[in-house]
């Protein structure tokens, strides 16, 4: 994601301005395209996935790119309300901003990458009722076995920032980058392989988490006790 779509000037194309504390609460992007994709082609294990997360609350914005993992950058600011517009920072190329309905919002810009070409990013809202249970633990030096749809892998996170899976074999490996934060009260995981995850809980030995692409999709991790 290019900081063109970072700074994102919201044009109001559906909703008046006074809706914009309609917005409150944090979006999770769940897919992004651009215009030569064919459309509604969510997120398939393996594709590299865009790791954002934005928060809106009464005028004022927090948005968190992940990149794949590494190099998270963080931008806050508040929404200027300009005749039939939202601004939020300064960009060289505005962006389009669209509510389909209250869970869904979508953000178009143009990206100046290489060859410029429009992106369209789609943010789910995340129910509050996914924020952590305020339990303090480490995923560092441990193994977890995971299934996620088809996919069944054990995930050993080696430090703060690099895990490995088992599940992914080849010439580059299997070893890839994670950032784990909060975020207005989420405990979200990011990873180079997956889509967003949101930590719920852990209870004994099991981590339930929430992940979201087309519809949110919900799973455990288990922990495996041998760690050598």
């Amino acid at each position: 994601m290019k900081k063109t779509s970072l700074y994102i000037l919201l044009i109001c194309s559906v909703f008046s301005c006074k809706d914009v504390n309609d917005l409150n609460g944090s979006w999770i992007i769940v897919d992004s395209q651009n215009e030569f994709q064919k459309e509604n082609t969510f997120y398939e294990v393996g594709m590299p996935p865009e790791n954002n997360i934005i928060s809106f609350n009464d005028g004022t914005y927090k948005l968190l790119n992940s990149g794949f993992g590494v190099n998270p950058e963080q931008f806050e600011g508040v929404i200027q309300v300009k005749r039939n517009s939202f601004l939020t920072g300064s960009s060289e190329n505005g962006s389009e901003f669209k509510k389909v309905n209250s869970n869904i919002i979508k953000i178009l810009s143009t990206s100046s990458y290489a060859y410029p070409n429009k992106i369209t990013q789609t943010y789910r809202r995340i129910d509050d009722s996914l924020k952590h249970k305020s339990i303090d633990f480490s995923l560092v030096d441990k193994k977890y076995f995971r299934q996620y749809e088809s996919y069944t892998d054990t995930v050993h996170f080696l430090n703060d920032s690099i895990y490995t899976s088992s599940s992914w074999s080849g010439i580059d490996g299997n070893t890839f980058n994670y950032h784990r934060f909060e975020h207005n009260g989420f405990d979200i995981l990011f990873t180079d392989k997956y889509p967003p995850f949101i930590i719920k809980n852990i209870v004994k030995d099991t981590i339930y988490i929430s992940t979201f692409s087309e519809e949110k999709e919900d799973y455990i991790m288990t922990k495996v006790l041998d760690n050598n």
